[in-house]
């Protein structure tokens, strides 16, 4: 196993936890009754996106097939394109 390997796959667990933790504070933020612990709730939720774009970013870094299937699904570079991290 491969260090590219197994960083790859930690990055898809971290992403598996940062989606369901988004969908956790956005359940939360629905069944609060306290506007200002909503917007909290929403608020961790849209820095948990952020860490979603981070860390697949990051994937696309190191997974060259997962790089080419995203430019397969959207055209054009990924999001990395411009530097390839894996041989610094």
């Amino acid at each position: 196993m491969s260090e590219a390997w197994r960083t790859a796959e930690n990055l898809r667990t971290a992403l598996r936890g940062e989606l369901a933790a988004i969908s956790e504070y956005e359940m939360f933020a629905r069944e609060t009754p306290y506007p200002q612990i909503r917007d909290l709730f929403h608020h961790i939720a849209n820095e948990e996106r952020h860490h979603v774009a981070e860390e697949f970013r990051a994937l696309l870094m190191i997974d060259p097939d997962q790089a080419q299937a995203y430019r397969d699904v959207f055209g054009g570079k990924a999001p990395h394109d411009h530097h390839d991290y894996r041989h610094d």
